[in-house]
Order: C-alpha cells, then structure tokens, then sequence
C-alpha cells in the first residue's frame, strides 16, 4: 500500500458529460477517487513528495480546482515567490524611472 499522488482529470467517455477525478499517477496504480470523497484523504505533494492531508477548502479557489495537489508548505512558498518577484519588479521599475530608462 503506498499513499497517492492525485491529478485532477476527465475520465468522461462523453465530452457533454464530464466525469472528474483525482487519480493517482505513481506507476502501476489504477486508483481514482471523486473530488466529493477526498477531503481528509493523504495524498503526496506534486512538488516536495510530502504526505498530506487533503482539505477541500484547499483544492478549490472559487470555481477553479487545482489540478495538482500541493502541501501547506508548498503553497505559502509559491505565494512568497509570487510577492517577491513582485517586490523585484517593482524595484526594477523605480530604478528604470530614476535612471530615465
């Protein structure tokens, strides 16, 4: 028994009837689960590989569903990468303005 690592996909045979899951992608696992059914299931982080627990108020973001599952940790470190490339730009900006650039 191994603990998943899940992406959201379309097992729809029909393409006006979507039928979407969290499946698993290690090799040699076949398992799914309905997005209905995996709050507080463990799951493996798509970046770090850490086991978590899944919250689905984590897995949403107002209708849009994440389609990699990612860790606590993983998600505020994407956000301070974002503020921070901001905080880059913006300084490159300032200088560019001083310098008449």
């Amino acid at each position: 028994m191994h603990v998943h690592k899940y992406k959201y996909v379309n097992l729809a045979r029909k393409e006006k009837e979507p039928y979407h899951v969290y499946k698993c992608i290690l090799p040699d696992c076949s398992h799914y689960i309905r997005l209905e059914l995996i709050d507080g299931k463990q799951a493996r982080c798509y970046k770090c590989d850490e086991v978590f627990t899944v919250r689905e108020a984590k897995i949403k973001r107002g209708k849009q569903i994440y389609v990699k599952l990612h860790c606590e940790n993983c998600i505020q470190n994407s956000g301070t990468r974002r503020k921070k490339q901001q905080h880059i730009d913006d300084i490159d900006t300032l200088i560019n303005s001083i310098l008449g650039g």
